[in-house]
C-alpha cells in the first residue's frame, strides 16, 4: 500500500500552499496601499499573475491525482469520522483555490484590468467591462479568501491534532506530504 503522495503530489501540495500564504499576505498589504503608491500597479501586477498561476497549477493537480496518481489511502488508524471529515476539508479548500483565483480574474476582467503573466503574456478580456460585475466578483474574491484561510487552519490543526493528540497515540499524517 502507498503510504506516501508521490512526488509532484508533494511539490504541487507545498508550492501552492506558499503561493496562497504569499498571495494572502500581499493582498493584505497591497490593499492599504494609498492608490498614488509608485508600487501599487507592480503589487497588484504580481499578485494578479500569481493568482492566475495557482488557478493553473490547482487545475493540474487536480487532473493529475484524478487521472494519473492516486493520493494514499488514509492511515489504517484514523477512524471514519475524521477521515470523512478531512475529505470534506480537503475538498472544500480545492473548491475554494479555484473560487478565489478565478473570482480574482474575473473580477480584474471585468474592471478592465487584463492579468499580465510575469511579462511573459497578457490575458485577454473575455468580457466587456461591467463595474456591477467587477463588484460582485470584488466580494466574492474577498470573502472567499478569509474563508479559504479559515480551511486551511483547519487542515492544519488536524495535521497537529493527529500528531499530538490522538487518544489511541499519534497518527502522522504529515510524514504522507513531506
Amino acid at each position: 500500500m502507498q503510504e506516501k503522495y508521490n512526488p509532484l503530489s508533494r511539490l504541487l501540495h507545498w508550492l501552492i500552499a506558499l503561493l496562497i500564504f504569499a498571495l494572502f499576505g500581499v493582498g493584505l498589504y497591497m490593499t492599504g496601499l494609498a492608490d498614488d503608491d509608485p508600487a501599487r500597479g507592480n503589487i497588484y501586477a504580481l499578485h494578479k499573475a500569481t493568482g492566475f498561476l495557482v488557478l493553473w497549477l490547482v487545475a493540474f493537480r487536480i487532473v493529475w491525482t484524478a487521472l494519473i496518481t492516486r493520493a494514499p489511502e488514509p492511515p489504517a488508524e484514523l477512524p471514519a469520522r475524521d477521515v470523512k471529515i478531512q475529505k470534506a476539508v480537503i475538498g472544500v479548500m480545492y473548491l475554494l483555490i479555484i473560487i478565489v483565483p478565478l473570482s480574482g480574474f474575473l473580477y480584474s476582467t471585468f474592471a478592465g484590468y487584463p492579468v499580465n503573466f510575469y511579462g511573459l503574456f497578457e490575458v485577454p478580456l473575455i468580457f466587456d467591462k461591467n463595474k456591477e460585475l467587477a463588484e460582485v466578483f470584488e466580494e466574492i474574491h474577498e470573502v472567499g479568501v478569509w474563508v479559504l484561510m479559515g480551511f486551511v487552519a483547519l487542515h492544519m490543526l488536524g495535521a497537529i491534532k493527529h500528531r499530538l493528540a490522538d487518544p489511541n497515540g499519534p497518527t502522522d499524517v504529515l510524514k504522507r506530504m513531506l
